[in-house]
């Protein structure tokens, strides 16, 4: 039996070339499914608020993280109120921590 151990990118650990974009946007999405929850709202009112449809919304929320881009992403959280924070750094060259990380705050 082998055993497998997986990192912190499933994306990776299945062999996608576009990882952490991928990444990227699973975490952007999970902050709108969260977003609905928190505020009760539907994937229609998502929709209206984000400027597009609710069948994109379902799709997204399903794992079609291809339908948008990542500047998509953010132009709907920051229509929901929501502040972006961007970080660019230079990577040390000894470190194996995530390229890309978001994180939500739980403000």
């Amino acid at each position: 039996m082998t055993h497998v151990t997986y990192g912190d990118n499933i994306f990776k650990d299945l062999g996608f070339e576009d990882h952490e974009e991928l990444r990227i946007k699973a975490h952007l999405v999970f902050a709108l499914q969260q977003t609905a929850t928190k505020r009760k709202y539907t994937q229609t009112r998502i929709a209206e608020i984000c400027g597009t449809d609710q069948p994109t919304i379902s799709k997204l929320f399903r794992g079609r993280l291809d339908l948008v881009s990542i500047e998509r992403l953010i132009s709907w959280l920051l229509k929901l109120d929501y502040d972006i924070e961007v970080l660019v750094k230079e990577r040390r060259p000894d470190s194996d921590v995530e390229r890309c990380k978001v994180t939500m705050c739980p403000c």
